[in-house]
């Protein structure tokens, strides 16, 4: 009760959608003209606002049609706002859980997957006419999903990873997991695909690193644990990671403040202090 918790996202070049302290949604307009913030009808969240997720205009836009995006928040609800009206459109309940983890697919960004925590793996196509319609895995998985992953080459293929430590890859066209499950020795938090889908990299809450360089056959990890030369002392969580996409190098945000930046096989590493403080997500911009 004593935490408070701010959520910030860029609609578009000039739009900027934030949250407040008791819930509320703002937008905040990037031109000298419009440069008061709006807020959004106190209607959709009774609750704190954990992330904001902008949903892809369609192509072609129709008339009237204005942008879009989700919020997830502690009441475990997912809300769709629409920025013409200034308030929610439509909510899907997660049931008997959070919301952990929310991927859009490369393929087709009006697809969400979102892993939860009561045990379940749904698919959600953001743009049916149906505003809930979602299909719903549950074969294979015995925890939380704490974080996801679309394949950046097989558009049906899904890898997740659960609180008890499985990371496993679901063939989302035939409802089916195609892997043997591997187990990690915590919490799976971050997952995310070497460029070519040849390896997944996950990381786990006690600050160990795993290479799987075949999900699909079964075989086990490589993993980089905390004596690996990039950690000088032990244990420091690297609590998210991604690839960057024209370079090919892993990022790893660490609880000590510092981006740890790592070749696809983890055979070799560099840090870079940022702050004292604990990095608990990274992101890099596709634009530069």
């Amino acid at each position: 009760r004593d935490k408070v918790w701010l959520a910030l996202a860029w609609l578009d070049p000039a739009t900027l959608a934030s949250t407040t302290f008791g819930g509320d949604l703002l937008l905040w307009k990037n031109v000298p003209e419009e440069s008061a913030h709006q807020r959004f009808a106190p209607v959709g969240h009774p609750a704190v606002v954990f992330s904001i997720l902008p949903l892809p205009l369609p192509q072609p836009q129709p008339p009237g049609h204005s942008q879009r995006f989700l919020t997830i928040a502690s009441d475990r609800y997912i809300v769709t706002w629409a920025t013409n009206a200034m308030k929610s459109v439509s909510s899907m309940t997660t049931l008997g859980g959070h919301v952990y983890a929310v991927q859009q697919s490369p393929f087709d960004p009006g697809r969400l997957a979102v892993g939860c925590g009561d045990n379940l793996l749904r698919l959600w196509n953001t743009e049916a006419a149906n505003a809930t319609d979602c299909v719903v895995f549950w074969k294979s998985i015995q925890s939380r999903v704490r974080s996801l992953a679309w394949h950046p080459v097989s558009e049906e293929l899904l890898a997740f990873g659960t609180e008890d430590g499985t990371v496993g890859m679901y063939d989302v066209a035939r409802s089916k997991p195609t892997s043997a499950s591997i187990q990690c020795k915590s919490a799976v938090v971050s997952l995310c695909w070497t460029r070519d889908g040849s390896n997944l990299v996950s990381v786990c809450e006690d600050g160990r690193v795993a290479l799987h360089s075949d999900l699909l056959s079964g075989k086990a990890a490589k993993e980089r644990g905390p004596e690996h030369k990039a950690c000088a002392r032990p244990l420091y969580k690297q609590v998210c990671s991604l690839v960057v996409q024209d370079s090919g190098y892993l990022l790893f945000a660490r609880s000590d403040g510092a981006i740890e930046i790592a070749t696809e096989a983890l055979d070799d590493s560099v840090i870079f202090p940022v702050r004292g403080r604990a990095l608990s997500c990274i992101a890099d911009n596709s634009a530069y």
